[in-house]
């Protein structure tokens, strides 16, 4: 009956916390332990969160990468070390990359981001620099950022004037 009970309240816990946004199933599980749940526990109720569709990593995986690039604009290697954080499996982490990342997509994603952040940093003394840094960060690799750099940067002087 006590095991019973500690799986209820493991339950609702998980609940709780899938209510303020969707979450991987290690982040589930990670946030259970943390509050002093058996594994056992944890497991049954992962089983369960999965088994009503709750928990599900492939759709958690596709939905958080449409939200960030959409929100934040980020790079391939930005989801890589996300949803290696998450406990995303390597299978769905290549999917996703696969459908959301090709080097055209990626390059345009890189261009949207420039865009959307020149204003802020146009009056920097070395420009090219602070934005190659600005695009490590979101996640895009030197190889996408200088397709598109010199190209950004060639418009904006012309624009400029």
């Amino acid at each position: 009956m006590n095991g019973e009970t500690e799986e209820l309240k493991a339950r609702r816990a998980a609940l709780v916390y899938l209510s303020y946004r969707p979450r991987s199933c290690k982040e589930v599980f990670e946030r259970l332990k943390n509050k002093g749940y058996t594994e056992g526990i944890i497991q049954k109720v992962i089983d369960y969160l999965c088994s009503i569709n709750y928990l599900n990593d492939r759709k958690f995986a596709f939905d958080w990468t449409e939200s960030l690039i959409h929100h934040k604009i980020i790079g391939k290697n930005y989801i890589l070390q996300e949803f290696k954080i998450k406990g995303i499996a390597e299978d769905i982490i290549d999917e996703v990359i696969k459908e959301n990342f090709s080097h055209d997509q990626e390059k345009n994603l890189c261009w949207q981001l420039l865009q959307k952040k020149i204003s802020r940093y146009e009056r920097k003394k070395n420009l090219q620099y602070t934005l190659f840094q600005l695009l490590l960060r979101h996640g895009f690799s030197p190889s996408v950022i200088w397709d598109v750099l010199p190209e950004f940067m060639n418009n904006y002087s012309k624009e400029k004037g």
